[in-house]
């Protein structure tokens, strides 16, 4: 699998397992995307910005955080563009 960026989720991140065949080839099967590395480190910024007071009742928090994954997936997603540039 390339290391360029592609349109599915921009490449690999972490190859997986990487598997060698005979005659010197070698595939990644698995790991992670780059839209999910950088959607999961927005995440993380997001959150760590969030006093923990600012919690919802349980029944608002799924709003709350289905919220925030979408945020950080368009940041993901904006990251990705500029670097096909």
């Amino acid at each position: 699998m390339s290391d360029k960026v592609e349109k599915d989720g921009g490449g690999r991140a972490f190859p997986g397992i990487v598997i060698e065949s005979p005659g010197n080839f070698a595939y990644a099967m698995g790991g992670m995307s780059l839209r999910d590395w950088f959607a999961g480190m927005a995440m993380q910024g997001i959150l760590s910005g969030m006093p923990v007071c600012t919690w919802e009742p349980k029944e608002k928090s799924k709003e709350m955080t289905e919220s925030i994954a979408k945020i950080a997936c368009v940041q993901a997603d904006a990251l990705i563009e500029e670097l096909k540039k």
